[in-house]
């Protein structure tokens, strides 16, 4: 009796008893028949599986607050861009204007990430858009405007690189052209074969390959996403280079905070993108988490205890 009660008081008293058949000896976790995480005490016999609890509460009001930041991130990002390109001397489309047509790529690919984001949100918009099949148009037409900005973005470094009257610039020699002609081929085949899957073909595709593409589209998302932003902060740093965001000392900077003032407006600009762009990779990744749900377990009965003794 002595070992039966020492027993059950390691169980905290949220736990429920069992009054199934005997399971053998072992530990037991899967998924029931709704989906749902379940899991049972290893070594413990007559053992069956609870139903999983919903996340803690302060999670999920974390995860809202962060689903709204990174809207409002999106929206400030793309403010800052603009007054950024205004800094640069604005945007054109002229021959012998490469520098502005350039402007065109920062500003779109900003775009891009913003509708990037919308779109990485959208199955989290549980209560604004209660149906599915619309948070999947809302979610291939944010995917959609950002392939679009991209691909005016890239148009836009071409053409000001092979522009002769304003002299003609390598193309693809940075380590930013580089990823970035990396990740545009990886967004190109998810875009497409998430289209091609979910949409086009959502009729005619077995149900197996389309839950082997839903899998890899998960999966893949959130690693494209990340990957753009990392792109992205790497064309700015590469931007600052050329602009020159340095200022002249004449002895050891000791102190960089007194020379703060020194360092020109357009750069503190790209700096502040740059950190908005970060903090929105940060937001949006905890709004995207799917954080392990509390799990249940359920006591065995005083007659599979005294088994176990």
């Amino acid at each position: 009796m002595r070992h039966r009660q020492q027993s059950n008081r390691l169980l905290p008293h949220s736990m429920l008893r069992s009054n199934s058949n005997n399971m053998e000896n072992s530990s037991y976790s899967g998924t029931d028949e709704n989906g749902m995480s379940v899991a049972s005490t290893s070594g413990l016999i007559g053992h069956q599986p609870s139903p999983s609890l919903a996340p803690d509460s302060k999670l999920i009001a974390f995860q809202r607050a962060a689903n709204v930041a990174s809207h409002f991130l999106a929206l400030a990002a793309v403010i800052n861009v603009i007054v950024w390109i205004n800094q640069l001397g604005g945007l054109s489309w002229e021959q012998g204007q490469s520098k502005l047509v350039f402007n065109w790529h920062p500003l779109c690919m900003i775009l891009a990430f913003a509708f990037m984001t919308v779109a990485a949100l959208t199955f989290r918009q549980h209560r604004l858009i209660s149906e599915r099949r619309t948070r999947k148009a809302f979610h291939a037409i944010g995917w959609a405007i950002a392939t679009l900005s991209a691909l005016i973005a890239l148009i836009a470094v071409f053409k000001s690189h092979n522009d002769a009257a304003s002299g003609y610039i390598a193309n693809l020699y940075s380590l930013h052209s580089w990823i970035g002609i990396g990740v545009i081929g990886m967004y190109v085949l998810q875009f497409v074969l998430g289209t091609y899957t979910f949409y086009w073909a959502q009729n005619n595709s077995s149900a197996a390959f389309k839950a082997t593409v839903l899998v890899w589209h998960k999966v893949a998302g959130p690693l494209l996403y990340n990957l753009v932003g990392a792109t992205i902060l790497l064309g700015i740093q590469e931007k600052e280079g050329f602009i020159n965001c340095s200022y002249k000392v004449d002895k050891v900077d000791s102190f960089p905070l007194e020379h703060f003032g020194e360092i020109p407006q357009v750069c503190k600009t790209s700096h502040l993108l740059g950190i908005l762009v970060l903090a929105m990779l940060l937001s949006t990744n905890i709004a995207l988490y799917n954080f392990p749900k509390a799990t249940a377990v359920v006591a065995p009965t005083a007659e599979e205890t005294q088994h176990i003794l």
